[in-house]
């Protein structure tokens, strides 16, 4: 199964993003293809695997707040996750 997780900051030390690199590992060990992707770059990136087996990806380079948007994130989903529909609601 494919999977991806999408978050606006994957990797700022936080619960959603604890949860999000935990999930994310424990599929990927089972044999699932999984991609974990920020919308923006963390100003103070925080490592939760030490050796991750799922891939990670960051559409923006600036932190949250300085550029960014879903529209971004659609235009550059195909060199991501091809075959994936984005739909933020």
């Amino acid at each position: 199964m494919n999977v991806v997780f999408a978050c606006l900051d994957a990797d700022t030390l936080g619960g959603i993003q604890r949860v999000t690199h935990t999930l994310a590992q424990g599929l990927a060990e089972r044999g699932h293809a999984v991609r974990v992707v920020g919308l923006h770059r963390s100003a103070a990136p925080f490592r939760y695997v030490a050796e991750p087996r799922y891939r990670r990806h960051v559409i923006g380079r600036a932190p949250a707040g300085r550029a960014g948007s879903v529209g971004q994130l659609r235009g550059r989903q195909g060199a991501i996750c091809p075959g994936v529909q984005l739909d933020a609601a």
